[in-house]
């Protein structure tokens, strides 16, 4: 490039750093010991980005505005999810389930929003399971802890546009718990046997609906008691549809021989899966569980019940 480029025949200082900055916002000219960003008027013409020749280029040192297609504009946020983004993080790290957001009136003055924009943030949360949003005297924004289930009954609706059956997610368990039963054996602490051995007691004596529900809960208690955050909440996606396969299956034969032999024999598997966990064979815990959600499997599709996710949607 030569002189006639530059701004002085010194070194000049370094072009400003434009990381993160919108295109509108960036002055027309800049051209400093070349690097240059020249950008054109709204009709056309070129754009140069860099005093160094490019075999794009027009010959001259600058990028034919040809080159810069794809390239969109950059529209600020909208203050509604600026407002939505604060309150969801303010929820997630310090909120308890339950809590009344302050009034209106006082988020208004506080973000300095109109209260439609406020509304429209709280439509944001609502969507996504942080807030309940009452209207009337009495009423007000009640903050809801993520518990997973929003995003079960997403995925549960994923599954059922795409056709999945029931065995498809029997088996996406089947890869997900056995990993879970022997990390936890692996890594067992005395407080969890504890509460596994508290939770086998409830389930002993109870009638069909109840019990399944009861085994289903220790099968999230082995999840979660395991300690990978990630791998709990994948399970729960995929145990929400199982519980709903699995007590429908009950509810539509609670007597007979067989509902009574898959409870009994499951009853006896958590018995023995405990009894692993707290000797630390996490290969013996593995094995046993996988067995155990083959078997489960087995019963619950040769039932009458449902065969595909949509079915019990």
């Amino acid at each position: 490039m030569t002189g006639a480029d530059r701004r002085g025949s010194g070194p000049g200082p370094p072009g400003p750093d434009l990381r993160g900055t919108p295109l509108n916002c960036v002055a027309q000219t800049w051209d400093v010991q070349a690097d240059r960003l020249s950008l054109p008027p709204s009709g056309g013409g070129t754009v140069s980005v860099s005093g160094r020749q490019d075999p794009r280029s027009d010959g001259r040192g600058a990028v034919k505005a040809e080159q810069l297609t794809g390239l969109q504009p950059v529209r600020p946020q909208r203050a509604a999810d600026l407002i939505a983004t604060q309150l969801r993080r303010r929820i997630i790290t310090s909120m308890e389930d339950g809590t009344a957001l302050p009034p209106e009136a006082v988020l208004m003055e506080r973000f300095q929003v109109a209260r439609q924009t406020l509304r429209d943030a709280f439509r944001v949360l609502e969507t996504e399971g942080l807030l309940t949003v009452r209207r009337g005297a009495q009423g007000g924004a009640i903050v809801h802890r993520p518990d997973g289930s929003v995003a079960a009954r997403s995925a549960a609706l994923v599954l059922a546009s795409r056709g999945a059956s029931l065995a498809d997610v029997y088996r996406a368990r089947a890869v997900l718990e056995p990993s879970c039963a022997a990390l936890l054996a692996r890594n067992r602490r005395a407080d969890d046997v504890a509460t596994l051995r508290g939770a086998l007691e409830q389930t002993a004596d109870t009638d069909a609906v109840s019990g399944i529900r009861d085994l289903m809960g220790f099968h999230r208690l082995v999840a979660h008691l395991a300690g990978n955050h990630t791998v709990a909440l994948l399970t729960d996606l995929v145990r929400h549809i199982v519980e709903a396969g699995s007590e429908e299956q009950v509810v539509a034969d609670p007597q007979s021989s067989e509902t009574e032999r898959a409870q009994r024999l499951g009853h006896r598997t958590h018995v023995r899966l405990v009894d692993l966990i707290e000797q630390g064979d996490h290969e013996a815990a593995r094995e046993l569980w996988r067995r155990h959600l083959e078997e489960s499997e087995d019963y619950l599709i040769r039932g009458a019940g449902s065969r595909t996710v949509l079915d019990l949607l």
